[in-house]
């Protein structure tokens, strides 16, 4: 997956920003959703969301991976247990 680099906001100086991809696939035929958030702990909160709504798939990208939103968890420290 190619990820282009995100410019910080704060100055357009070239510095990379971090960006999170959650999407997830409902039970019903509207397809995928998908949304961008700009921390660990908010991508695992929507992807925690998206698993307390019983969506068949949620999938967090990060870093370059494809994490499944149980993986995800087991990488951030400190981050309460579903």
């Amino acid at each position: 997956m190619d990820r282009k680099p995100v410019l910080d906001a704060s100055g357009g100086d070239g510095r990379e920003k971090q960006m999170f991809i959650v999407q997830c696939q409902s039970r019903t035929p509207a397809g995928a959703t998908k949304i961008t958030t700009a921390t660990r702990k908010a991508a695992l909160e929507a992807a925690n969301d998206f698993v307390n709504l019983k969506m068949l798939s949620v999938t967090i990208s990060a870093d370059g991976r494809v994490y499944t939103a149980e993986e995800f968890a087991a990488t951030i420290a400190g981050v309460r247990q579903r």
